[in-house]
C-alpha cells in the first residue's frame, strides 16, 4: 500500500490528469512508498532530506529548512524533535534570535546519513528507471524552471536531483494552492474529491475511493469533514442500504467553482511558465515514472 493513503492500483481520473500539482503528488507518494520499502524499520526518507540539507555544516533555522523543503512548519518541528532524539540533529537557539532554532548534524547524524544515503539512491534509481538519462535529465530541468526556489546542496546523482525535485515541487505546490484555497475553506485535498464527485455523482464511497486510489478509511476522513461543511450529501443507497451515495449539495457545487477558479490560475501560470508544449512534456514525463495502472482513465 502507497503512503498517505493511495493504493497500490490508484488510477489517475481523467478530470485531474491535467494539473500538474496532482501528477506531482502522485510521482511524490510514489517515489515515498519505493524508497521507504528499503529503509530500515523506525527510519524515513525525510530523515536523510533533512540530514542531507544540513550536511554543508551551516546551521539552518527549523523555519529556514521547512520553507526551502516546502514542508509544513508544524511538521517540521516534529521530524526535528524525533531527528534530535535519535541524537542526529542538534538543536541550539539561534543568538540573531531567540525566538528560533539552528540545526545542525550531530557525528552520529553524519553516520546515519552514510548508511542510509546508498538505500534512497537505489531506491531513486527504481523510481527513474523508466526513463532514459536525457530524460531524467530533462525533467529535472522543466522542474528547475518551475521551482527555482531550490537550491539546497545534495548528492549529484541525476536520480537524485530528479526526485528530490518532484518532492520539492509538489510540497511547494501544495502549499502555494492551501494558501490560495483558504477563502474557499477547503485544501488540496478535498478538491480533488469535489471534482471527481463532480463527475459521478450520484455514486457511492467505495466507487470514489477507487476512482481516486485512496483507502476507505482515508475516504471517510475526507467526506466526513465535506458533509459536515453542507458540501456533499450522504444518504443510504437505494439499491444497497449497506452503501452510501454522494452527491454535491448547491453549496458544494458553489463552493467547488470558486476552488476550480483558483486551481485554474495556478495552473495558468504554470502554463505561463514553461510553454504550452513544455508543460504537456512535464506531463508525459511524469506519467512515465508511475506504474501503468495509474494512467489517466478517459470516458
Amino acid at each position: 500500500m502507497l503512503s498517505e493513503g493511495v493504493t497500490e492500483n490508484a488510477t489517475i481520473p481523467a478530470s485531474l490528469a491535467g494539473y500538474t500539482g496532482f501528477l506531482l503528488r502522485r510521482v511524490f507518494v510514489y517515489a515515498t512508498q519505493v524508497i521507504q520499502e528499503l529503509m530500515p524499520a523506525g527510519t524515513h526518507l525525510r530523515d536523510v532530506t533533512i540530514l542531507n540539507a544540513l550536511a554543508n555544516g551551516v546551521p539552518r533555522s527549523q523555519q529556514e529548512l521547512a520553507s526551502a523543503l516546502g514542508i509544513n512548519r508544524t511538521i517540521m518541528v516534529k521530524l526535528i524533535d524525533r531527528l534530535e532524539g535519535a541524537g542526529y540533529v542538534e538543536r541550539r537557539r539561534n543568538p540573531q534570535d531567540r525566538r528560533s532554532y539552528l540545526l545542525s548534524v550531530t557525528p552520529a547524524g553524519h553516520r546515519a546519513r552514510q548508511e542510509l544515503t546508498p538505500l534512497v539512491l537505489e531506491g531513486q534509481r527504481r523510481v527513474t528507471a523508466p526513463l532514459a538519462p536525457a530524460d531524467i535529465a530533462r525533467l529535472s530541468t522543466l522542474l528547475e524552471r518551475l521551482f527555482p526556489e531550490f537550491t539546497w546542496p545534495m548528492p549529484e546523482a541525476p536520480n537524485w536531483r530528479c526526485v528530490a525535485l518532484v518532492a520539492c515541487g509538489y510540497q511547494q505546490l501544495r502549499s502555494r494552492t492551501d494558501e490560495a484555497l483558504a477563502d474557499t475553506g477547503l485544501q488540496v485535498r478535498h478538491l480533488g474529491v469535489l471534482i471527481v464527485l463532480a463527475d459521478l455523482e450520484p455514486c457511492t464511497q467505495q466507487r470514489l475511493a477507487a476512482e481516486l486510489g485512496l483507502t476507505e478509511p482515508v475516504m471517510v476522513q475526507l467526506i466526513d469533514y465535506l458533509e459536515r461543511g453542507g458540501l456533499v450529501d450522504r444518504r443510504r443507497h437505494p439499491e444497497d442500504r449497506r452503501r452510501y451515495a454522494l452527491t454535491l449539495t448547491a453549496s458544494g457545487r458553489d463552493r467547488l467553482q470558486r476552488a476550480r477558479a483558483v486551481i485554474d490560475e495556478i495552473q495558468a501560470w504554470i502554463r505561463h511558465t514553461l510553454g504550452e508544449q513544455e508543460l504537456k512534456e512535464l506531463h508525459h514525463l511524469l506519467l512515465q515514472l508511475l506504474p501503468e495502472t495509474t494512467a489517466p482513465v478517459r470516458r
